[in-house]
């Protein structure tokens, strides 16, 4: 019997919509200081989210890539981010997820301009900007 899952009342991201969970990447990104556009799902050729960066001189384009997986990404995913990093000419790709990623997918990704955020790093994250949110793959 789980006590606890039934007290912690914190919203569990595996109960989104995968519409719902790149909004919500886009609000995080939004808290986090970011300019953001989120794109519509169909023809989004791999862009969930824009986030601009401004700096004093110039801004950054961020393409971030919102995967609501109970199981780990698989490395083509990365590839494909990278490569849609590189269509729209931005200076860097982030994939966040829900779940993890495996040892070829942070192969892939070392030493390009993408960064992988994993389910613990995007708790911590929310946690950073006080958002509540729990990952729970129980039931699912």
């Amino acid at each position: 019997m789980d006590i606890i899952s039934d007290i912690d009342k914190r919203p569990n991201l595996l109960d989104l919509t995968p519409k719902e969970f790149e909004a919500f990447i886009q609000n995080l990104f939004t808290k986090m200081g970011f300019d953001t556009k989120l794109y519509e799902a169909s023809g989004d050729g791999g862009v969930d989210c824009v986030a601009y960066a401004a700096r004093s001189v110039a801004s950054s384009k961020i393409i971030v890539q919102a995967k609501l997986y109970a199981k780990t990404v698989q490395p083509t995913h990365v590839r494909d981010l990278y490569g849609t990093m590189q269509h729209e000419g931005a200076t860097n790709g982030i994939m966040i997820t829900t779940s993890g990623y495996g040892p070829d997918s942070y192969k892939f990704a070392s030493g390009k301009p993408l960064e992988l955020i994993d389910g613990a790093g995007l708790l911590a994250l929310c946690h950073e900007h006080s958002i509540p949110a729990r990952i729970l793959s129980c039931g699912k």
